[in-house]
This record gives structure tokens, sequence and C-alpha cells, in this order.
């Protein structure tokens, strides 16, 4: 190979690389239409009501790192005896693609209270913070091993995340959890589908019944 190739696919090598990780990711957040109908037959299956859009998602739940979110795919029912939402928060750009997506899952608890945010330990966790809420630390050394907690109200998060709480969220740390109002939500950095809803209900619904009160 002459010094000529070898500096041209150097300099190349970067932007090719940039281009094929812009088309996985494109691909990644892409949903075909068959794949949308198959979404709302599910749900009509099912008995839930689907929404392409509802704006009153964005703030009911808490916030998300997404610019200029909006809400596609809104499903509302009952799952376990506790109504529930689930809904995609999207970014969108001028030319119609999705920029960045997550799939958003909350039931209704049967108490309103402060805010509590639990998301594994790490750099990514900061990208989740809620204004107004500041990070402490347990005293359960399960816990605080291997979660990060945020809140508005450390008393009342201190008396909620008790041992059997701790024991429950080790045992499942897949996923964060956000308790605020009167709900339980969960999000993935992923498209909505049809079987991902059941699984991240049945979760929340889990912790759900370990709460408190």
């Amino acid at each position: 190979m002459n010094l000529e190739l070898f500096l041209s696919l150097f300099i190349l090598s970067p932007l090719v690389l940039g281009i094929w990780l812009s088309v996985q990711r494109t691909r990644r957040l892409w949903r075909s239409t068959r794949a949308t109908a198959a979404l709302v037959a599910s749900v009509n299956e099912r008995g839930w009501t689907y929404q392409q859009h509802d704006r009153e998602l964005l703030s009911r739940f808490g916030s998300f790192p997404i610019p200029a979110p909006t809400t596609y795919d809104a499903i509302t029912g009952r799952h376990r005896g506790r109504p529930f939402w689930c809904f995609e928060l999207r970014e969108v750009n001028d030319w119609g693609n999705v920029q960045a997506c997550l799939r958003v899952f909350a039931v209704a608890v049967r108490q309103s209270g402060p805010t509590v945010q639990v998301t594994k330990t790490g750099q990514e966790s900061h990208r989740y913070d809620l204004t107004d809420t500041t990070e402490f630390t347990t005293g359960n050394s399960h816990i605080d091993a291997w979660f990060r907690v945020t809140t508005d109200d450390v008393a009342f998060a201190r008396t909620l995340l008790n041992p059997q709480i701790g024991r429950w969220l080790v045992e499942h740390p897949d996923r964060p959890v956000r308790l605020t109002g009167d709900a339980l939500v969960t999000w993935q950095e992923r498209r909505l589908t049809a079987p991902s809803i059941e699984p991240a209900l049945d979760h929340l619904c889990d912790l759900a019944d370990h709460l408190p009160g």
C-alpha cells in the first residue's frame, strides 16, 4: 500500500465510521408503518386506548433529556388493576428523521408524594436528573452500592427506601424508576413496541406492590 492511499484511508476512516454509525442509529430508531399498525392492533385487542399524540403527558411524569420532545403512540388502560400510561418521546429533525427516542411507562400508585428517582450508578444517570432534586446517600449499603438516588424530599425518600425496597431494587437493577406525584415511572432509550409494554408494566406493578402505604 503506497503512502497516498494509506493517508487517504486514514483520513476517510473516521468519516466512514461516522456515517455507518449514523445509519445504524437511524435503523434502530426507525419503525415501519406495518410495525405501528401492529402496535395499534395489539392495543385494541387488550381493550386499551391509543392516541397518536397526547401533549398532556409531556409534563405529567417529569422531564427527560430529549430536545423539543413530542409525544407519540400514547397508550392508556389498566394493568393488574392499576391505571397505566405509556408513550414515546421523540426528537425529530426538519427532515422527519427520529434523532432520539425514549419509551416511557407509568402506573398509578395509591398515594401522591414527593419525587424520588433511582438510577444505576454511572455518568449517564445524571442526564435524567430533575430540577429541584438533590442526590443523597440512603445509608442502605445495597442501594448505595448499586444506585444513585435523587429526591426533593430526603426524609420521605429515606423512609420510602426501606430494606425491603432495597432488596427488590438490587434484584431488579436494569430499569430506572421515578416516583413522582401519583405515578411510578420507568423508561428506556428504545422505540415502543407491543412486546415491550407488559414486561415494563409488570416491573412497575411489582415495585408498586412493595411500596408502603
